[in-house]
């Protein structure tokens, strides 16, 4: 499959109605690949019970796949054992199939999660920032309001990329820097003291 981008098949969350079979052929084996690797540990080479010909459509390749996940930047890497065959999956996190496997909870699928406490101001401005982050705004539709809080209940890797999404915002707005920067630190503090509990 080579170098694949979700993004490219991608409008507002959803698969574009005007992709071709091959298109469609090509996201469906990134998305078979990205579901059956989600439980892999991120930063680490690792072995995957999917079969090189599953992806590939080599039915003459005996291998597995093994995986290196990202999420800054946003890529999963792949690699058969045996034939060699390599490829890339950009934006990931982005696939409409992992997308509603996030909002269904797949059974049994343990996610470590931290509880972040927003102010109605500060979580506004978030909900605000990830609009055109359908995997992010569904953390966000699911939060707590308890009196003038919201709880986020939410991983740590999207925790990483709500901060990477702050940083993008403050670099293309300096004139939101303060607000930006209020909100980034508030997350990094928040997401830190609940570490060391």
């Amino acid at each position: 499959m080579g170098t694949v981008n979700v993004e490219n098949f991608i409008k507002l969350g959803n698969v574009r109605k005007n992709l071709s079979e091959g298109d469609l052929f090509i996201l469906h084996k990134s998305e078979v690949l990205i579901i059956k690797s989600d439980h892999t540990k991120k930063g680490l080479i690792q072995s995957t019970n999917v079969a090189c010909s599953e992806i590939n459509g080599d039915r003459g390749c005996s291998g597995s796949i093994s995986v290196f996940i990202t999420d800054i930047p946003n890529e999963l890497r792949w690699s058969c054992n045996a034939c060699g065959r390599e490829g890339i999956i950009k934006n990931w996190r982005k696939s409409p199939l992992y997308l509603k496997s996030m909002k269904e909870g797949a059974p049994g699928k343990i996610r470590a999660e931290a509880n972040v406490k927003l102010d109605e101001k500060m979580f506004i401005i978030l909900e605000n920032l990830c609009t055109r982050e359908p995997d992010l705004s569904i953390i966000l539709k699911n939060a707590e309001k308890n009196e003038n809080l919201y709880h986020l209940h939410i991983p740590e890797f999207d925790i990483l990329r709500l901060l990477e999404l702050i940083a993008e915002k403050i670099r293309h707005n300096p004139l939101r820097n303060e607000e930006l920067s209020a909100l980034r630190n508030f997350l990094i503090n928040s997401f830190a003291a609940q570490k060391t509990l």
